[in-house]
């Protein structure tokens, strides 16, 4: 009797597979399935047939759409190139097939082609949309270019010489192809001396090779195979930076270009404005003199006619786009020459000059600045352990902090290295260096914000946030004001001291701008590291080729200040020159100093803070020689 019941279970389980893998079914044409085998037999495919032949011999026998089994997989096989083109370009209203998509989520697990049923079908009407703008027929020329390139390769080996390596040569063919119609980015995948070179292309080669293994594997062996090798995680490794990397770029350009753009357009319409507004002073002027006369006019009228062509020509602002790794770098053109990119290049001393010393007019090692609405300089004056302000013209300064000798009591200061000045309640947050705390002073009385910290760097940002370089545990740290009795959030570095791109060494000052994302001058790394918000590493914006004077080296960074251009401005501690660096470009240009070091007005010795004031005046710490030095902007 239970033998009777095992083999009616058996026959009714063989039944039920049969009926739901291996019949034919929503009326379409193809050969009857075999039980477990599907077509393979009966096609000849396992006695070597290709598909390709199989194919063809079913789409005469049974038209341009037919089902064909292999196994228990059901595929329904569509040869007309019109129902193909429009299958593809409307994946939306299809469904995704199950053949390779267990083996292609091993891959990819989040994949766009892993997904199955209506979630498929949401992220196609949304993605198929993008490849129908990317037709190949507006590439066509470059396919060509680079099939020639393939082709010239093969014409100039020897006549004697066996290609052996055809399939791996068109897979480069591809990469070119999809590199360049993508990314326009050369993964040099055509290069006949070495097509490895490129960090990317062998990346990318080694991850085809898992897919090739991968996808006729069983699973469970496609699992094992991407966990353990080295090659393919070191390879998903490279592909996903650059990938970020593409994203990254791609928004900070996209982000410049319209601030680049606004400025440009502002600009333009200032200076209009002003030549408007000095010609109706002019004509003003004559008309009290009642001083008229041809040469009067004549002037009068050209200068209208200049202004009305330069007016006219404020169209000539435009993009242009240069060909670049990933993205298309894109840079505004604009008739009008950079109000605010040139300084004189000789100093006017606004503070100190007379000497190391601790009377009014002297400093002692200054260190940081800050420069308020009405041009006042306030110092962090080192080793005099205190903050001075000096006056706008001031011959001398005034203590405003400190300044009762070095101490850790609460009216003392022991190497003060910066400061933030609020201009609304007139209080001061200072970073007492070595007294490892912050403390804010506020009509002389002072209130220590944050202990055991040694604080190098100080600033905050448009929301209120307060960051604190520390220069031993190699981080910098964020606090909500007035919250200050939690740890902080790391926004950089804290990762033990190294040159990774995840670690600083010796963070000293830093700048946060409109994004909240952060420049720190990564000292002993001859760097400046730029880290977004909520970022898991920095990216190198200045120097980072070891230390050295060329214009793609720094040596110990200190002040960093970034522009509204985005243009990075970097004090060049030891080659005694501040440098300017647009980020992206591989070299920075020296923007003051870069004399010699010295104590002539074209010289520094230092440099350490870095400010602008409202007229975009240019403010230098020049730490060696003791003084402020004050680069007026060339208009």
């Amino acid at each position: 009797m239970l033998i009777l019941l095992i083999f009616s279970v058996i026959i009714l389980l063989i039944v039920y597979i049969k009926n739901k893998y291996f019949t034919l079914r929503d009326h379409i044409l193809g050969l009857s399935p075999h039980f477990l085998f599907g077509n393979v037999i009966q096609s000849g495919f396992v006695y070597g047939r290709s598909r390709a032949q199989i194919f063809e011999e079913y789409k005469q026998r049974y038209g341009d759409i037919f089902q064909f089994f292999f196994g228990p997989i059901r595929l329904i096989v569509v040869s007309n190139i019109n129902d193909v083109q429009h299958i593809f370009t409307h994946r939306n209203i299809y469904e995704q097939g199950y053949l390779f998509t267990e083996q292609f989520s091993v891959l990819f697990p989040s994949g766009f082609i892993t997904l199955t049923g209506s979630k498929h079908k949401r992220h196609a009407a949304i993605a198929m949309p993008l490849f129908r703008r990317a037709r190949i027929i507006d590439n066509f020329d470059l396919i060509i270019d680079c099939t020639d390139k393939l082709l010239s390769n093969w014409r100039i080996s020897s006549s004697q010489h066996i290609h052996c390596d055809i399939v791996a040569q068109c897979q480069n063919l591809l990469l070119q192809i999809f590199g360049l119609i993508s990314f326009d980015y050369d993964l040099e995948a055509l290069d006949q001396d070495d097509p490895s070179k490129n960090e990317l292309t062998k990346a990318l080669h080694d991850f085809m090779s898992a897919c090739e293994l991968v996808l006729v594997a069983p699973r469970i062996l496609g699992v094992m195979y991407t966990k353990l090798s080295r090659r393919h995680r070191r390879a998903k490794s490279i592909i996903t930076r650059y990938i970020h990397q593409m994203i990254d770029n791609e928004m900070t350009a996209t982000q410049n270009c319209r601030e680049i753009v606004i400025t440009s357009a502002e600009t333009f319409i200032y200076d209009i404005e002003k030549k408007f507004n000095d010609l109706s002073e002019q004509i003003k002027e004559i008309h009290a003199e009642n001083e008229f006369n041809e040469i009067n006019l004549n002037y009068l009228k050209n200068q209208l006619i200049e202004i009305t062509e330069e007016l006219n020509n404020s169209s000539n602002i435009s993009i242009k786009e240069d060909s670049q790794p990933f993205i298309n770098e894109i840079s505004v053109i604009s008739p009008k020459k950079s109000k605010f990119n040139k300084w004189k290049q000789s100093a006017i001393t606004v503070a100190g000059g007379n000497g190391e010393g601790q009377k009014l007019n002297q400093l002692n090692y200054p260190y940081g600045i800050f420069i308020d609405g009405k041009k006042n300089i306030f110092i962090t004056d080192y080793a005099n352990h205190r903050i001075v302000e000096w006056k706008y013209n001031a011959k001398e300064g005034q203590i405003i902090a400190g300044g009762n000798k070095q101490g850790d009591r609460m009216n003392q200061l022991s190497n003060p290295t910066d400061m933030i000045v609020d201009e609304q309640n007139h209080s001061i947050i200072i970073a007492d260096c070595r007294n490892r705390r912050l403390v804010q002073w506020l009509n002389q009385k002072q209130q220590i914000l944050i202990n055991n910290i040694i604080c190098s760097g100080l600033t905050m940002d448009k929301n209120g946030f307060l960051y604190v370089s520390d220069f031993w545990k190699n981080e910098v740290r964020r606090w909500r004001m007035g919250e200050y009795n939690d740890e902080g959030i790391i926004v950089a570095g804290g990762n033990g001291k190294g040159d990774q791109l995840n670690q600083l060494n010796y963070p000293t000052f830093f700048f946060v701008d409109g994004d909240q994302s952060v420049y720190v001058s990564d000292t002993f790394n001859h760097r400046v590291m730029k880290w977004r918000k909520d970022g898991r590493e920095g990216r190198i914006v200045a120097g980072g080729n070891g230390q050295g004077a060329n214009l793609n080296q720094l040596s110990e960074p200190q002040g960093v200040i970034v522009d509204h251009l985005d243009q990075i401005y970097v004090a060049d501690f030891w080659n005694d020159r501040v440098m300017r660096w647009c980020e992206g470009k591989e070299e920075g240009e020296i923007v003051v100093g870069g004399n010699g070091r010295g104590y002539q007005t074209n010289q520094l010795n230092r440099p350490r803070g870095l400010s602008f004031d409202d007229e975009r005046n240019f403010y230098v710490v020049d730490y060696g020689n003791q003084r402020i030095q004050k680069f007026e902007i060339i208009l």
